[in-house]
């Protein structure tokens, strides 16, 4: 017995091979743009903590731009230099002194605000800010510069100039 294919039955069948080749087209589509929508949500997300981080540090070395009123350190503030992993903000408030510390700590941007003369605090203490891999602030002649290495591995360097004159 042989079957007999006739015009007819192609013609039931056109309408669903549209419809398979549609449907498959349609999918890739959308499979393809979710892949791009991702990425583009991934770097948005790092541009926006890679301006978030450095205009914190900007904006927070700006509030403190007076005369003796910051310096430069490791976090135990053993010792001002020009080189370190902190830098700390000093203020008088009800005529006792207290420092403002930003630094990098486990993998975040930290502040930590305590009274002067108190050693007791780790720098596990501080609050996180934002995901950092590395900060290390430096002076130059007229600068204060910040190399900064954000989580994903990039790096940004930032000059800071200062109309006063920070702690020697």
């Amino acid at each position: 017995m042989k079957t007999k294919i006739t015009r007819t039955d192609f013609s039931k069948l056109a309408p669903l091979f549209l419809f398979t080749v549609f449907s498959v087209f349609i999918a890739v589509i959308l499979l393809g743009g979710a892949k791009v929508y991702r990425a583009q949500i991934t770097r948005d997300r790092t541009d926006y903590d890679h301006r978030t981080i450095s205009q914190y540090l900007v904006t927070r070395i700006h509030q403190n731009d007076a005369a003796d009123a910051w310096f430069i350190s490791d976090f135990d503030l053993s010792e001002p230099s020009d080189s370190g992993s902190t830098i700390c903000f000093a203020e008088m408030i009800d005529g006792e002194k207290y420092y403002t510390r930003i630094y990098c700590h486990e993998g975040y941007l930290r502040e930590l605000f305590t009274v002067a003369d108190s050693s007791v605090f780790a720098p596990a203490d501080g609050q996180q800010i934002l995901p950092l891999e590395n900060l290390f602030f430096r002076r130059d002649s007229q600068n204060i510069v910040l190399d900064i290495t954000f989580e994903d591995g990039t790096s940004q360097t930032l000059y800071l100039t200062f109309r006063s004159e920070g702690a020697e």
